[in-house]
């Protein structure tokens, strides 16, 4: 039975799996919390035995192997084929490999948009979302997992932001890849937008403050975050498209970091950070933002 994967109403997919393949997109549904469907949004996401050279391929679509899988998108169809084989369900990361390869796919979607996927956690409170970047290893998700009450931490690993038709900007938290591969049950409500309210870019540090980032600084984190979320997804892509990318990942990134606040965070292992982020404050003016 096909499952839907719905963002918006403009970012709706029916997800179908070829036959000896249904298995996979049921353990998908379960961790990705999406709901069964019998009818079709127009745009199709298709888990198959996809192979490079298939014949029906044609010039608006885009073919890229990762270290996780083979996904190609049809740019003009707004479609993604996601290709693994029966004996790859094997593997117990399997189901993880082919959630990565989908957002490769689904962020490569969105960019034309102004959405894009970062390597960051989100924080949750007042139903408005945070996002904490940092390299791997940066802290991130310990910074998560010590939020208290009333915040909450639906996503310690990797964020798709979607810009809405009214510019804004909504944060959809995404499945943690380990906690998949090890074979845990874990589930996340990835459909759930959470409108976004901050970036912060974590520090470690011996106290706990915040500092307000220039709009270049805070591109260049946010590009980064986003090619740190792509990372072994570029083999087997042609140099022009490789470079297009590069370019609307920056673009986005500029047209992001001019709109959505973003401060340096730095944290201590033991300290409130969180309180630091609920001093800040944004105040519109106009067009104007001033941030106590």
């Amino acid at each position: 039975m096909a499952r839907l994967l719905s963002f918006s109403p403009e970012f709706s997919w029916t997800i179908q799996a070829d036959p000896g393949l249904e298995c996979c997109l049921d353990r998908i549904a379960t961790h990705l919390k999406l709901s069964p469907y019998t009818q079709s949004t127009g745009k199709v996401i298709r888990i198959s035995a996809l192979r490079t050279r298939d014949p029906f391929r044609g010039p608006h679509w885009k073919v890229i192997h990762s270290s996780y899988g083979i996904v190609a998108i049809d740019t003009k169809n707004l479609g993604i084929e996601i290709g693994f084989s029966e004996k790859e369900q094997e593997r117990p990361d399997y189901i993880a490999w082919i959630i990565k390869t989908l957002f490769v796919g689904i962020s490569t979607l969105l960019l034309p948009s102004g959405g894009m996927l970062l390597h960051a956690a989100t924080l949750v409170r007042d139903d408005a979302a945070v996002l904490i970047l940092a390299s791997s290893g940066g802290g991130k998700s310990t910074a998560a997992h010590r939020v208290p009450l009333p915040w909450i931490a639906p996503g310690d690993e990797n964020a798709l932001v979607i810009r809405d038709l009214s510019g804004h900007y909504q944060v959809h938290a995404l499945s943690t890849s380990s906690a998949i591969a090890t074979g845990g049950n874990q589930t996340w409500n990835i459909a759930t937008p959470y409108p976004l309210q901050g970036i912060y870019i974590l520090i470690q540090a011996d106290d706990d403050h915040i500092i307000r980032c220039t709009q270049g600084t805070a591109a260049g984190y946010l590009n980064g975050s986003a090619q740190q979320a792509l990372k072994n997804q570029k083999r087997g892509m042609n140099t022009e498209y490789k470079r297009w990318k590069h370019e609307m990942l920056f673009s986005v990134a500029c047209q992001m970091a001019g709109t959505i606040p973003t401060f340096l965070l730095y944290a201590t292992l033991t300290g409130n950070f969180w309180e630091e982020i609920e001093k800040c404050k944004v105040i519109r003016i106009g067009k104007s933002r001033l941030y106590l």
